[in-house]
């Protein structure tokens, strides 16, 4: 008889362990998720970008190089670092950390050879949010005044 209760509780104590620890894995999962998204701010980022030109490179003026893991990261980015950045190079394979440069121009307001065939590189453009053109120096601006008068 002794037996037999005894057999009963563990049998009872092993379903109840049982139910226990997938609770347990729930658990520890959302602490675990809790914990890596602590400080974090999530928010919904939409953007559009073309990335058809793969193995183009645009020679133009780099507004920052920094480091991405992708062209997507690399053209996203461009979206939330620098307000004036349009389109960026992706050098596939880096060389240094910096395989990322961001663009204030895009390829058809710069003249026809400046984007050049390179393997090495992906370039992108940011299609939305559209960003301003930048302001063009009016060749017709007044010269600045460096000199004063005498009084």
């Amino acid at each position: 008889m002794g037996k037999e209760i005894c057999r009963k509780f563990c049998k009872q104590l092993k379903l109840e362990v049982a139910c226990f620890i997938p609770f347990l894995l729930r658990f520890w999962l959302l602490f675990v998720i809790n914990v890596q998204s602590f400080g974090e701010e999530i928010k919904e980022i939409s953007f559009c970008y073309d990335g058809s030109k793969e193995g183009y490179r645009l020679k133009s003026e780099v507004i920052k190089y920094i480091q991405a893991k992708s062209g997507l990261e690399c053209i996203y980015f461009c979206m939330i670092k620098d307000e004036s950045c349009r389109s960026i190079n992706f050098r596939k394979s880096p060389i240094s950390d910096e395989n990322c440069e961001l663009l204030k121009t895009v390829d058809y307001e710069e003249p026809a050879q400046s984007l050049k065939k390179d393997e090495n590189y992906d370039y992108y453009i940011l299609l939305q949010p559209k960003r301003k053109t930048p302001d063009p120096i009016p060749s017709n601006a007044p010269a600045e005044i460096t000199q004063q008068l005498p009084r």
